[in-house]
């Protein structure tokens, strides 16, 4: 059995932000399982998200890894 190859995303955004630069890294994570690559995002924690759309859900498929956010003086 081959491994398949994986890919690392790291996004500020993601499902379930509404914000569109999370839906259109989410949109290509759903296609990339088709070529055999199975993509692992890491974004921030959904308790830090100042709002929430659940109408676009994250892609099934996706390995999705949140942590704190991290905040800077």
């Amino acid at each position: 059995m081959n491994p398949a190859t994986q890919v690392l995303f790291v996004a500020h955004t993601f499902p379930p932000s509404p914000e569109v630069g999370g839906r259109r890294i989410a949109s290509f994570c759903r296609h990339l399982p088709d070529f055999g690559i199975r993509p692992i995002v890491v974004t921030v924690d959904e308790q830090y998200l100042l709002q929430r759309d659940d109408s676009f859900p994250a892609p099934e498929g996706v390995r999705i890894e949140r942590a704190r956010e991290m905040m800077y003086p």
